[in-house]
């Protein structure tokens, strides 16, 4: 964080308040697909949504960058409100790697932890033996293991 310190100009905070705002930004930051160039920012609602892969509401943007978000089910009493803060069309591996890389954690939801990803059998490899049948990992968890 030195560095970045002497590159801004900025000896009025430390290198650890510099870290920590960076990680709240990475963290709570909602990329806006409609800015050019692209631009992160942090709502002071929407930010405060859980992750799951397999998210409650669905997020999108208005052409003044509005967060809009809604429901495509009935969200029961009491559920946490939930977002995807990564692409739930992409399979477990890319999905957690993103995570990691951009979020910093590792993500085990129910979703992640299920070789067959709901049924979907997304992160799955066709048998090319059999034709009929679906290779999986024993655990999304652990890419290297084996595969059944």
């Amino acid at each position: 964080m030195t560095f970045t310190c002497r590159f801004f100009k900025c000896n009025k905070w430390s290198s650890e308040e510099i870290t920590k705002v960076n990680g709240i930004a990475r963290i709570n930051g909602h990329e806006l697909p409609l800015t050019n160039p692209s631009c992160v920012a942090i709502y002071n609602r929407a930010s405060i949504f859980e992750h799951s892969c397999r998210p409650n509401l669905s997020k999108s943007f208005s052409d003044n960058n509005e967060v809009v978000f809604w429901s495509p089910n009935a969200i029961k009493a009491n559920e946490h409100l939930t977002i995807s803060y990564t692409d739930v069309l992409w399979e477990t591996s890319n999905r957690r790697h993103h995570l990691k890389i951009t979020k910093h954690f590792d993500c085990e939801c129910e979703r992640c932890s299920d070789v067959t990803e709901y049924g979907t059998f997304l992160s799955s490899l066709r048998c090319q033996n059999c034709k009929e049948g679906m290779l999986t990992p024993n655990s999304l968890l652990e890419w290297n293991n084996d595969w059944r």
